[in-house]
């Protein structure tokens, strides 16, 4: 793999977990959001690196090993890019109407009618 694109899915994964913990952290908050968020990357950039650092030994001469003798499932199978055609193409917009559908489907059941469930709460509870 490309040096490039090592930083790339490094920086990616770093960015994907600062959004979840910025989203929905793991523990109650005690101290200022940055300090806390700081902490926790470097705590798990440092797992990160023990857990390279510690497969490194068993996976890099297996993986030699795959290359030399040219071994693996995905070699014994032909890829090819499906064809864009006008079939692939209503394929693609059903999947998307399907998600459509799923996103207001899960909209209407989680904000519409929740809403009103936490509305007739605080209206009892008053």
């Amino acid at each position: 793999m490309k040096r490039s694109l090592k930083w790339l899915l490094f920086g990616a994964a770093l960015g994907a977990l600062f959004v979840a913990e910025r989203r929905r952290p793991l523990r109650r908050q005690r101290e200022p959001g940055p300090e806390r968020v700081g902490r926790n990357l470097t705590i798990g950039l440092l797992a990160a690196a023990t857990t390279a650092a510690a497969e490194m030994p068993i996976v890099a001469p297996v993986q030699r090993l795959a290359e030399r003798r040219r071994l693996g499932l995905l070699r014994q199978f032909r890829f090819q890019w499906p064809v864009v055609d006008a079939a692939f193409l209503a394929g693609a917009v059903r999947w998307v109407m399907l998600m459509v559908v799923a996103g207001g489907f899960y909209w209407l059941v989680f904000n519409v009618l929740g809403t009103g469930k936490r509305r007739r709460d605080a209206r009892d509870a008053a």
